[in-house]
């Protein structure tokens, strides 16, 4: 594997399509690519840690997934790593691999997310049975001020990531919505990754900011 050259003035990491990088979600590194023709654009993060000062508490989003005080306060003080594979299928469709693991012992899950908006179902067992889809995104085709918003010219450019996630109520018992975008934006001066979502439940709506402090692939 080609070994990466981080420009950090542009937040960009040259690399092959195919290289693979470990994320760490709620303390670490995330690494996604904006433009595949050419090179992976970094998405965030701090190598150890996401920014908790600067992001949005999950703890309220998670309760009302129907995650329990046990598992919620596992995953607070856990340590969550992604192995990423960001590339183009034979079809020319992109596509993002991600295979989760937790630090404490706790089972990761795996993602296979398919750029191509078509709904998918996934079993979790943290999350319970779900259905998602996923596409790159313009900006023009945003109407949602909190999705919207605050993104870098090469966000704009380029577009977000947009997931759409609910649970498959039937199997799962539990009735919520998430829709997030992800991108780059500035924050307290500095270039981060971050993710917006918006959360829906028949109990409460959430939004939710997350930022991530960029610290080096992995």
């Amino acid at each position: 594997m080609k070994t990466p050259t981080p420009d950090r003035h542009h937040g960009r990491t040259d690399i092959s399509d195919h290289a693979r990088f470990v994320w760490k979600v709620y303390h670490g590194t995330v690494i996604l690519n904006s433009n595949l023709q050419t090179q992976l654009t970094r998405l965030g993060c701090g190598l150890d840690h996401q920014n908790k000062e600067q992001s949005d508490s999950t703890d309220k989003m998670l309760e009302l997934q129907g995650i329990s005080w046990f598992m919620r306060k596992a995953i607070q003080m856990s340590s969550i790593s992604l192995s990423v594979k960001h590339y183009k299928d034979d079809a020319g469709v992109e596509r993002i691999d991600i295979d989760q693991t937790l630090s404490g012992g706790i089972s990761g899950t795996s993602e296979r997310r398919i750029l191509d908006w078509t709904y998918r179902e996934h079993e979790d067992h943290i999350f319970g049975a779900l259905l998602g889809k996923s596409r790159r995104l313009k900006m023009k085709d945003i109407t949602d001020p909190f999705l919207k918003n605050d993104w870098l010219p090469d966000t704009v450019e380029h577009g977000v990531i947009e997931s759409f996630v609910e649970s498959d109520t039937p199997k799962s018992n539990n009735v919520w919505t998430v829709n997030q975008v992800w991108g780059f934006e500035l924050v307290e001066g500095d270039r981060k990754y971050a993710r917006h979502l918006k959360f829906s439940s028949p109990q409460e709506d959430l939004e939710l900011r997350l930022i991530y402090d960029y610290g080096g692939p992995l």
